[in-house]
């Protein structure tokens, strides 16, 4: 695994792999920057927590480099968008800030899979507490916020779509194993439950936060275009406002989800490519020859 290379520092070779990546048009720009993520915020062997100059200087030296790579100009645009820090924290560490953008700063999460956990605790708490005096709220009912956080809480705990999480996501339990239906994506036509790969492993609190969605928010006659289309914006502003993490969304909750799961789930010797699509419930990955090739090689 890519982590074994993270550990050693070795910058040069990590760089390489990136700009590999991100010519090969098949590859997400999600995609590849989570598989590098560890590496952009791993410490380095003289430092006893990781340095956020150190996280900016990684960060900088792979913009530059990829300013200075062959790639198509939308290509280009996208990964530099996508490898780049937020203002706040470049003003703070370049001494440009004013007092509202550090204080902004010091109060936003980094992602790790601690802070995660504990982002996901936190919104669980308030639902279950239906304390929401932390939160910037205006004139809404109570109501209306605990299907936010409960929503939030869903999201969270299993990756799934907005839609989903909103109008179609149902959960059921077997022994110890949680399955999804009614997923808007099925792998098969008649395939109808999915192994969930929860990351709080409490069943009766993520049944009751879709109750408590379904209760306020009647999406019956509402279509996935039309949710979209009126109702997006209101979650993902909704989430902005209200959690630790900085420019966040739904969608790059469900990346980091993945990469949590991962974490949690993949067990030794399992290909990660095939794990990650099992654990959202995409269509298996089949390895080519080659591929099983090499396991069997323990390449």
């Amino acid at each position: 695994m890519l982590l074994a290379l993270y550990s050693t520092d070795k910058e040069y070779e990590i760089h390489k792999l990136i700009i590999s990546d991100l010519k090969n048009k098949e590859l997400t720009m999600n995609y590849i920057y989570n598989r590098y993520l560890p590496f952009l915020w791993h410490r380095n062997d003289n430092e006893a927590n990781i340095s956020l100059y150190t996280v900016r200087n990684k960060y900088q030296k792979l913009r530059d480099l990829i300013k200075k790579t062959r790639l198509p100009r939308i290509r280009k645009d996208e990964a530099l968008l996508t490898f780049s820090i937020s203002k706040e924290l470049t003003a703070y560490l370049n001494n440009n800030s004013d007092e509202k953008a550090k204080e902004k700063l010091n109060n936003k999460l980094i992602f790790s899979i601690e802070n995660y956990k504990k982002e996901l605790e936190r919104f669980k708490n308030i639902m279950i507490n239906k304390d929401f005096s932390s939160f910037k709220i205006n004139n809404q009912t109570k109501d209306y916020l605990l299907a936010q956080v409960s929503a939030i809480y869903v999201l969270f705990n299993t990756g799934r779509r907005m839609f989903e999480i909103a109008k179609t996501l149902e959960v059921s339990k077997s022994g110890k194993t949680v399955y999804y239906h009614n997923l808007i994506k099925k792998r098969a036509e008649n395939e109808e439950k999915y192994k969930a790969f929860l990351i709080d492993n409490d069943y009766k609190s993520l049944k009751k936060a879709l109750q408590n969605i379904r209760k306020y928010y009647d999406f019956s006659d509402i279509d996935n275009q039309t949710f979209n289309n009126n109702y997006q914006k209101n979650f993902n502003n909704f989430l902005k406002k209200n959690s630790l993490f900085d420019n966040i969304s739904y969608s790059k909750i469900r990346d980091m989800y993945t990469d949590v799961a991962l974490q949690i789930y993949l067990k030794e010797g399992e290909d990660e490519a095939i794990k990650r699509s099992e654990i959202l419930a995409h269509k298996p990955i089949k390895l080519s020859a080659t591929d099983r090739y090499k396991k069997t090689k323990g390449e």
